[in-house]
């Protein structure tokens, strides 16, 4: 039965608002110092945020449409991409490369100015922004040890032991398998406290248009060393909110690899307004959860 959750109807902004980042869109603006600002702002807080990077290429491109009037009430508005082999947050890894897009992001011209917005603190960004993932690649090492994507799995997991009366699972590996699915191996503990190794896998794919992650052929083994699997039907579907969207999600089980490409609104705390991907709010799904609202935390944007 799908989980109730409570989801308030999005606010759909014009899409038109929206400008289209082409691949050689950022080749045609010219070095100016306001473009320039902001490159060098984005950079030095990829630098802060990350643990590690590789190859990271900032471009920034104004909207010159709006910008006199947009620095009137003390913001800008720009287009920003980033290309890189390698980002490493503290929970958070890509270390296959891709490249982020954030469209129409209206930023505080105090939060461009060093130690300024320490002294007059204030929200960075003024406005709901989009944020699109393209072509991001992510190891199974990745999986493991990015904090957030191994507490989700263990979340999932955990809710689905439960029907076989186990309970707090603890991920301990992940493998990416030739048959293109994603291995989870740890252990769980049962009601009368014993731990118990585990194995779930099972592949990914997305429905919906977008807004449904399923994981088809989903199978538990509670003694992986015997291999008796024991397959999950129907398929487990996850609801990701109305203002997150998949648009492509491929596993690689030569390569040991996950793409992914996916867009999601940015919420500042403040902000009224927030793009909405699709009519329906909430769509049947056996677990809900609001990527955008998550996304929004994991990058700190409501501050």
């Amino acid at each position: 039965k799908a989980a109730e959750e409570t989801v308030i109807p999005a606010v759909s902004i014009s899409k038109s608002a929206i400008v289209a980042l082409e691949d050689d869109s950022f080749q045609e603006v010219d070095d100016s110092p306001m473009r320039q600002l902001v490159e060098a702002n984005v950079m030095k807080r990829l630098k802060k945020w990350t643990l590690h990077m590789r190859n990271v290429k900032v471009q920034a491109r104004l909207d010159e449409k709006f910008l006199f009037c947009a620095i009137l009430r003390g913001e800008i508005r720009s287009d920003v991409r980033v290309d890189f082999d390698r980002l490493a947050f503290s929970n958070l890894k890509i270390s296959a490369g891709g490249r982020i897009d954030v469209n129409c992001c209206s930023l505080s011209l105090l939060s461009l100015v060093p130690h300024v917005n320490n002294l007059y603190p204030g929200r960075r960004f003024t406005r709901p922004f989009e944020f699109r993932a393209q072509g991001c690649t992510l190891t199974q090492d990745d999986i493991l040890e990015s904090t957030c994507l191994r507490n989700g799995l263990q979340n999932l997991l955990n809710r689905i032991l439960t029907r076989y009366a186990y309970s707090i699972a603890t991920v301990e590996t992940v493998k990416i398998l030739d048959s293109r699915k994603i291995s989870c191996r740890g252990t769980a503990l049962t009601a009368l406290g014993v731990r118990v190794p585990f194995e779930v896998r099972s592949g990914l794919s997305i429905s919906g248009n977008g807004h449904i992650l399923t994981l088809p052929g989903l199978e538990v083994a509670l003694d992986p060393f015997l291999k008796l699997f024991m397959p999950v039907i129907p398929d487990i579907t996850v609801d990701i909110g109305p203002n997150a969207k998949i648009e492509s999600l491929y596993i690689n089980g030569d390569r040991r690899l996950v793409e992914i490409s996916a867009r999601a609104t940015i919420t500042p705390s403040k902000a009224i307004d927030f793009l909405s991907y699709r009519e329906v709010p909430q769509t049947p799904a056996h677990f809900n959860v609001d990527v955008g609202e998550f996304v929004t935390n994991l990058g700190n944007f409501d501050k």
